[in-house]
């Protein structure tokens, strides 16, 4: 399951939540033990990824657990006050080589 996180959050909490919240889900297996590694610098998050096992091969096992997965990781970042976030855009009209939004002109004629 790959889950995105606000900067601003404390990363060893934002592991310890979700590996707890996601032993708790019925059809997981305990053979085999929950991983978790930040991978990215999003745009707006730093990502990672959670790797868990499941005890059925079958494909709606694996749908079932997912879900559930995505659905008490939720719920306990929300209790934690841990925050996944939107996407964020800046837009920038002053970089180098452009124009500064307030040295633009302003068409209200749409032609």
């Amino acid at each position: 399951i790959d889950i995105g996180v606000s900067y601003g959050e404390y990363l060893d909490k934002v592991k310890e939540v979700p590996l707890a919240a996601v032993d708790q889900i019925s059809g997981h297996s305990n053979e085999y033990q929950t991983t978790m590694y930040f991978t990215e610098f999003g745009d707006s998050s730093i990502n990672f990824t959670i790797r868990l096992w499941i005890q059925s091969p079958e494909q709606s096992s694996y749908w079932r657990v997912t879900s559930d997965a995505i659905i008490m990781i939720k719920k306990a970042y929300d209790k934690n006050d841990i925050m996944i976030p939107f996407p964020i855009r800046t837009l920038d009209f002053g970089i180098k080589g452009g124009t500064a939004l307030e040295n633009m002109a302003i068409n209200v004629s749409g032609k």
